[in-house]
């Protein structure tokens, strides 16, 4: 059975999810573009830079909105996890989802980017404090009943 924005919206209130009003997000501006969802980088309160992530707007995708909160509800204390701080509401587009996921924004960036970018000037230091950093994650992942569905993975410097 596909779930409904009003089936979403009772998600969030059930489990008392974070909630910030749209208009305090300030300089959003589109990074990613992948399958159905759109990645945004903004600036909440005029001081903090977060991760802003929408949805296309189906049946279907409200499913995977809903697992997707499950999942990041569930792991959100490891700190080698990108943290979710909540949702927002814009309304206005319907292509896509009203209801859009908050995300720290990670200055050492998610692990793919940092290695992407910084390859060639790794220490055998840094790799083993890296990979130490990984195994912690995906056994904490697996500890709870999750698989990697996605998730990135935070890098501490």
């Amino acid at each position: 059975m596909s779930a409904t924005i009003q089936q979403l919206q009772k998600y969030i209130i059930e489990k008392n999810i974070n909630f910030y009003d749209y208009t305090r997000f300030r300089n959003i501006e589109l990074i990613k573009n992948e399958g159905f969802t759109k990645v945004y980088c903004a600036v909440f309160k005029n001081k903090v830079t977060v991760i802003l992530k929408s949805f296309e707007n189906n049946n279907l995708t409200i499913n995977e909105v809903i697992n997707e909160l499950k999942l990041y509800l569930k792991v959100n204390v490891h700190p080698n996890i990108i943290r979710f701080n909540g949702v927002t509401r814009k309304d206005g587009d319907s292509s896509i989802i009203p209801y859009m996921l908050i995300f720290e924004n990670v200055n050492g960036g998610t692990l793919r980017t940092y290695l992407q970018e910084n390859s060639q000037h790794l220490s055998w230091s840094d790799m083993i404090k890296f990979s130490l950093q990984i195994a912690s994650a995906v056994r904490y992942l697996h500890a709870n009943g999750i698989s990697n569905l996605g998730l990135d993975f935070v890098i501490d410097q």
